[in-house]
């Protein structure tokens, strides 16, 4: 016969081991909520950074429209400014024969042609253009690095 003692010795076993398990299971479960809410939380943390770098870089491309839209009046204006102050954009010429025949028959002293008002005006806007798409793209990249300061208006 099996001695009563032998079955309070397994059943006190099997007893320990049942809740051993129950408690890690539960521990296992505790952990495993504990950091599903702490990726929810940083996943959440990331979102709101993403929404405010976002609404940063919308900023800073409306800003970069704007001046794109003012850019023409811009070069404009600098073009004036500069017939103003009788400043003149010129050109280099190849040579002395272009030089002849581009100066209406008459020696050109500098070798230079003189750009036309549309010329000029495309030529400042141009440069303007892309002194401002600089600072666009430097806003940006500080916004992305998270540096103070990221957002740049003219």
């Amino acid at each position: 016969m099996i001695d009563l003692k032998w079955i309070k010795w397994v059943a006190a076993v099997a007893l320990m081991v049942a809740l051993y398990g129950a408690g890690f299971m539960q521990a296992k479960s505790n952990y495993e909520k504990q950091q599903g809410e702490a990726t929810i939380a940083l996943l959440q943390q990331k979102e709101t950074q993403r929404e405010q770098m976002q609404t940063g870089l919308d900023f800073s491309g409306a800003a970069w429209r704007k001046a794109l839209q003012a850019n023409s009046a811009d070069a404009k204006r600098i073009r004036d400014g500069l017939n103003d102050a009788g400043i003149r954009l010129s050109v280099a010429l190849a040579d002395n024969t272009v030089c002849t025949v581009t100066g209406g028959n008459r020696p050109v002293t500098n070798g230079r042609a003189e750009l036309s008002t549309d010329t000029s005006e495309f030529l400042i806007g141009q440069a303007k253009r892309a002194d401002d798409q600089v600072k666009a793209l430097q806003g940006v990249v500080k916004q992305l690095k998270g540096e103070p300061n990221g957002i740049r208006s003219n």
